[in-house]
């Protein structure tokens, strides 16, 4: 699909949750990064990219990412889970 078509969001979503699935983190990451380019504010691909961060060992950009998408998830207490681990570093 994202062939065909590179502005499909929810493509960009799932490719990176099969990506984690698969254990490749820095893949997930490309294509979070894909769909937070294509919807800035999402909650989801912020906290998905956010988690991939933290994997990868980068985390102030995950602190970032996971505090952005606390602002569209707040009841989201994995989210919070993430970023107290990013903070820990």
């Amino acid at each position: 699909a994202l062939k065909m078509d590179a502005t499909l969001y929810w493509t960009h979503l799932g490719e990176g949750a099969c990506h984690d699935m698969l254990g490749r983190p820095a893949d997930a990451r490309g294509s979070y990064h894909a769909a937070v380019a294509l919807a800035p504010a999402d909650g989801p691909a912020l906290f998905n990219r956010g988690t991939a961060h933290l994997r990868l060992g980068d985390f102030e950009a995950a602190r970032d990412d996971l505090t952005a998408a606390a602002a569209t998830l707040p009841d989201f207490t994995e989210l919070y889970l993430q970023r107290a681990a990013a903070y820990q570093g």
